[in-house]
């Protein structure tokens, strides 16, 4: 009778111990460990209460964003206005007279004399027949100021030049801006019908003259720089200008 082999008493028992299963089980998925039991609840004992969740106060609105609820604050508008442009006529004596003020005519020179003033109506009324035109600013029919363009020589070339004038009681209401966009809308008309027509427009306000400056940049000019600009033209006076410069076509 063969001896049966006995295994070591010091040699351990491998034992196979089954792995916990856990609901839920996938890869890349959070899993919790199942609640543990609890004492049975018999069908008489009420429900605990339900959570309350968490009241937070409402976060501080982010700058340049508007909260909720907030209403905007109203806009500012301003009246509407009738801005018409009229060709220069002998009646507008009375208008030059008003425009000629030392607060108006201080970036040009100052006011002219009774005599001045009078031939530059003159020269007004027979600008049509030298290419170019005077133009009242009238708002609801009163008279506001005046807008002009003419036919000038500039650096060896035929040019455009135009200026305006806005008496005070109408500044800063878009006046100057209206105007200047009629005649604009006229000079443009005009130099798409007659090909010879100079093709560019020139504005010379002082550098100092910060509101038609501005105007010019508006109404869409390039800023050449500044200048030394004669006027009146043959007069030997010269002003530092800038130079602004606007295609017509």
């Amino acid at each position: 009778m063969r001896p049966r082999h006995r295994r070591p008493a010091h040699t351990p028992r491998r034992t196979t111990r089954a792995a916990p299963v856990r609901p839920n089980c996938r890869p890349g998925r959070r899993t919790w460990p199942a609640p543990r039991p609890g004492p049975a609840r018999s069908p008489l004992t009420p429900a605990p209460p339900a959570p309350v969740p968490c009241a937070s106060a409402p976060a501080p609105p982010r700058p340049g964003r508007k909260s909720a609820g907030a209403r905007p604050a109203p806009r500012a508008t301003l009246p509407v206005m009738d801005v018409r442009l009229e060709p220069w006529s002998d009646s507008r004596l009375g208008l030059l007279r008003r425009i000629n003020t030392p607060l108006m005519r201080r970036h040009v020179g100052g006011p002219e004399t009774p005599e001045q003033l009078l031939v530059r109506h003159r020269r007004y009324l027979d600008l049509p027949s030298l290419g170019g035109v005077v133009y009242a600013v009238l708002v609801d029919g009163a008279e506001a100021g005046s807008i002009a363009r003419h036919r000038r020589g500039w650096r060896g070339a035929e040019v455009h030049e135009t200026g305006w004038n806005v008496l005070p009681e109408f500044q800063g209401r878009g006046v100057a801006l209206a105007a200047g966009r009629a005649m604009l809308a006229a000079l443009r008309a005009e130099v798409a019908a007659d090909p010879s027509a100079p093709g560019v427009l020139h504005a010379f306000p002082a550098v100092d003259n910060a509101p038609s400056n501005a105007l010019c940049a508006r109404l869409g000019f390039t800023d050449g720089g500044p200048c030394d600009f004669e006027y009146p033209q043959r007069s030997g006076r010269f002003l530092r200008s800038t130079d602004w410069r606007l295609a017509l076509r």
